[in-house]
């Protein structure tokens, strides 16, 4: 059964890149980049973005359709925005969504001041640092100055600007500018490759695409006549919605009062059921779990051996870890051994991505080189330019702060394929919570010191952090859904995207500039996180825990001669990953009854299935018996209740974290609400 959506037959999506789409798809991406970091890091709301399919983004799109774009149907039909203009809107702010968050600034301007802040604590690191030599255009303050790691640049970023002093902005304009140009070019990149990979994706391999079915119908025209589209004019959508508005409400509300409102649970725990062996060595995400509507939303969507994959293979993980444990080993699910393990499984599912879309690649290729004459067909020469000068300038930017050539190529494929392959996983899955979490790392840490440079090491711990955790909000991911969507609009017009991808540039450079001063401003002016909660800074994370973890102590062990050792063989389990992969995708492409695929278990070793698992196997219990008994119609109709599930978890979070937002603002007492994981 396909999954595809499509616009109806009488819709026009009208022009596209207009003056209006532009301006408000611009407004859009100030609301998201400029609120997203008070929000998430000062009053530690539900972050606004954090999926991939954004709070912030349903919650304005729905705003948008319906009270304002519906009133204009009815009263003044000549300026109602059309579907194509909603696309571009949409698309201007998904793309905006992987800035301000955990996509970028959560780790980039930490990357930048914590060096300093940790030199002040480990005298050990900060001379391994400054034997770096480090340009110093990289940093907003001289590495070689005397009291670097005393500046007030330092300080006060750490802990708020003292009354009478001004904070300072101006140092943070060249770094910004040096950082800004490997992420331009890693953009470039993304955009660049969208273009060529979507319509395989989309078109050749016909991916569900669950998230960008949601999209668009959010933005669907309404028939001739009607102020709304089907799915807002859908009674059992509205049920949903408010049904889950209301259940979040309540949960929300007991935090407030709780002798007042009942306590509301969508999770069970049995810790205190399972104390026999070997069921106790069970880990707490299984006796534990949480139920999130719009992961159970999402699973409707997907195809059935797809989400029966997702939580079958993680159980299946979590029976072997406990085995493990039972016969007194510890393998952890997202322990180290895990993580190599799936670090060979990315490589691997990559591989396959790259055979099974074989064919298509090589028409690209030869149509860069040697273009058609023919009217109509695609043309992806100025595609591959610019993902080749992309690329190029990211190495050449790795060779600039001392690099060596071979570990910049590394540095830059790795962080190339983890974007890659979270966005293809998205495609696939609709898991809107996920991470890749292979990083160079990984690979660095198991070569001999004598290889490396302290740069090669410093700069794969940076783009650990600056790639691998950058795929919880990957750029490439909204870009992919974001050409998705426009191409079902306009019918998979290649040449429609011209238009598209400026607007997509403008949204990222505007979003860069907004999310780096409102994130400037919330760690110069705020000294700890005003919601409830126990850490000392804002974001502690990327300023204290990672810089320690994962920048000095790797650089450390590098100047001492040796690395950290591993008590397992990290080439066995990335071999074991990789073997694993293969096998499943082979049976995969072999047999079309075979249940488990490689996506499952590329996913099944991540934090985020742990917490998403239970919500995807009741969205396939869900799906599996409304076919059964329903057919291929009741599938139809049941189709606006789970976009109203996924709709009104974004819309409650959204709506209690405005109210906690004007409480915070205001400067009254509010209780930090967390509606969706973190």
């Amino acid at each position: 059964m396909s999954h595809e959506t499509s616009l109806p037959l009488h819709a026009k999506p009208g022009r596209s890149i207009t003056a209006r789409s532009l301006a408000i798809g611009t407004l859009m991406v100030g609301l998201v980049c400029g609120v997203t970091p008070y929000n998430d890091n000062v009053v530690n709301n539900t972050m606004m973005v954090g999926f991939y399919l954004p709070v912030i983004v349903v919650l304005l799109m729905v705003g948008l359709v319906v009270l304002i774009n519906a009133p204009l149907h009815r009263f003044a039909p000549k300026y109602a925005l059309s579907t194509g203009e909603l696309g571009v809107i949409l698309a201007m702010t998904l793309v905006s969504c992987g800035i301000p968050g955990q996509g970028m600034m959560r780790t980039l301007l930490p990357t930048m001041i914590s060096p300093f802040n940790r030199g002040s604590d480990d005298p050990r690191f900060w001379a391994n640092f400054l034997n770096l030599h480090l340009p110093s255009w990289l940093f907003p303050i001289d590495q070689q100055s005397p009291r670097a790691t005393s500046s007030p640049i330092v300080q006060w970023f750490y802990s708020r600007v003292p009354p009478g002093e001004s904070a300072p902005y101006g140092a943070w304009v060249v770094p910004l500018l040096g950082w800004g140009v490997f992420m331009g070019a890693m953009v470039a990149t993304m955009l660049a490759l969208a273009s060529i990979i979507t319509p395989q994706w989309a078109t050749n391999e016909r991916l569900a695409f669950p998230i960008a079915q949601v999209q668009q119908a959010l933005i669907e025209p309404p028939q001739p006549g009607r102020v709304l589209n089907e799915l807002f004019r859908n009674p059992i959508f509205w049920v949903a919605v408010v049904g889950v508005v209301i259940t979040h409400s309540i949960i929300a509300l007991h935090d407030y009062f709780p002798k007042a409102v009942p306590a509301l649970k969508l999770s069970y725990d049995l810790q205190g059921i399972i104390t026999e062996e070997p069921w106790v060595g069970l880990s707490r995400f299984v006796k534990t779990a949480q139920i999130y509507f719009s992961f159970l939303g999402l699973a409707y969507f997907i195809s059935s051996r797809v989400s029966f994959s997702l939580w079958s293979i993680y159980l299946v993980t979590e029976l072997i870890s406990m085995n493990m444990r039972s016969l007194g080993s510890d393998m952890p699910i997202a322990g180290p051994a895990w993580m190599d393990q799936h670090l060979g499984s990315c490589v691997a599912f990559l591989c396959g991505v790259i055979w099974i879309g074989r064919h298509h690649w090589a028409r690209v290729i030869r149509e860069a080189i040697r273009p058609s004459k023919q009217t109509n067909a695609p043309r992806y020469r100025a595609a591959v330019l610019s993902a080749i000068c992309g690329l190029a300038v990211m190495v050449a930017w790795m060779l600039a702060v001392g690099v060596q050539w071979w570990m910049a190529f590394a540095i830059v494929g790795m962080v190339m394929m983890v974007h890659v392959v979270v966005a293809r996983v998205v495609a696939e899955t609709g898991l809107a919570f996920i991470r890749v979490m292979a990083s160079p790392l990984q690979i660095v840490t198991n070569l001999p010191t004598s290889m490396l440079r302290g740069n090669d090491v410093y700069f794969a711990s940076v783009f650990n952090l600056n790639g691998s955790y950058y795929t919880r909000e990957s750029l490439f991911g909204y870009i992919t859904h974001a050409v998705r969507v426009n191409d079902s609009i306009h019918h998979e017009r290649v040449g429609s995207r011209k238009g598209l991808i400026f607007a997509m540039v403008w949204a990222v450079v505007f979003g860069f500039v907004v999310a780096s001063a409102s994130s400037l401003y919330c760690y110069y002016n705020y000294s700890m996180p005003l919601g409830n909660t126990n850490d000392a800074v804002l974001n502690s994370i990327a300023l204290q825990s990672w810089p320690r973890d994962v920048v000095a102590d790797p650089l450390n062990r590098w100047a001492d001669g040796k690395f950290a050792p591993k008590p397992h063989s990290p080439g066995l389990q990335m071999s074991i990953g990789m073997v694993v992969t293969v096998i499943l995708q082979t049976a995969t492409l072999r047999w079309s009854w075979w249940p488990f695929l490689p996506v499952g278990y590329l996913v099944s070793m991540t934090w985020y299935i742990q917490n998403g698992w239970l919500s995807i196997f009741l969205g396939w219990l869900c799906k599996l018996l409304i076919v059964k008994y329903g057919g291929a119609t009741a599938f139809q109709k049941a189709k606006p209740i789970f976009i109203g599930l996924v709709v009104g978890e974004a819309l409650a979070a959204g709506l209690w974290a405005l109210i906690n937002l004007g409480l915070a603002m205001a400067g009254e007492t509010y209780q930090a609400t967390k509606l969706l994981p973190f």
